[in-house]
C-alpha cells in the first residue's frame, strides 16, 4: 500500500509564530509610551510602560516556549523512532464546527485524537471544516506522540 505524507512536524517551518506574535501590540505600545513620555515630559509614571508590556513579554515567552518547545519534541521523537504508529481506516470523524468551540476528534482503531485549528499544538490540527484532509473511512498511518500527530499519512 502505497502512502501520501499529509503533514510532518519536520517539514513545518513556521509553527504557529502567530500565536507568538499576538503579544507584540503590547510592547509595540509600551514602547509608544516610553517614548510619548519622554518628548512631551509627561508626569505619567515610567511604571505604566512596564505594566503594559510584561503581559506581552509574559505572553510571548510562554507561548514561545510551548510551541516551539513543543515541536523540538515532537520532531525528536519523530526522528528517533519513538513515535507510537496507528494504522488503519478511520471510523469515526467529529468535525469541529468552523468558527470553533469545540475540537475535531477522530477514532483510528481504538485510539483517539483530538485537535483544532485553533490550538497551540504543533502536531497536525487543519480540520475539515478548514480544508483537512481526512475523512471517515479511509486507511491511514499516524505517527504520535500522546495525542500529537507528528506524520500524518493517507492511503492512496
Amino acid at each position: 500500500m502505497h502512502f501520501d505524507v499529509v503533514f510532518d512536524v519536520a517539514q513545518q517551518n513556521a509553527v504557529s509564530i502567530w500565536w507568538v506574535l499576538a503579544g507584540l501590540p503590547l510592547l509595540l505600545v509600551a514602547l509608544g509610551l516610553t517614548i510619548f513620555r519622554k518628548r512631551v515630559r509627561s508626569n505619567v509614571p515610567a511604571g505604566i510602560a512596564w505594566l503594559v508590556a510584561l503581559p506581552g513579554i509574559f505572553w510571548m515567552i510562554a507561548t514561545g516556549v510551548n510551541i516551539l518547545g513543543g515541536r523540538a519534541v515532537l520532531k525528536d521523537a519523530l526522528s528517533s523512532n519513538r513515535c507510537e504508529i496507528v494504522e488503519g481506516r478511520i471510523t469515526a470523524l467529529d468535525p469541529m464546527p468552523f468558527e470553533g468551540h469545540k475540537d475535531e476528534r477522530i477514532i483510528v482503531g481504538d485510539k483517539r485524537f483530538y485537535y483544532s485549528d485553533y490550538g497551540m499544538t504543533p502536531g497536525f490540527h487543519q480540520t475539515v471544516s478548514h480544508g483537512g484532509p481526512l475523512r471517515v473511512g479511509q486507511y491511514v498511518r499516524i505517527h504520535c506522540l500522546g495525542n500529537d500527530i507528528a506524520r500524518l499519512e493517507i492511503a492512496r
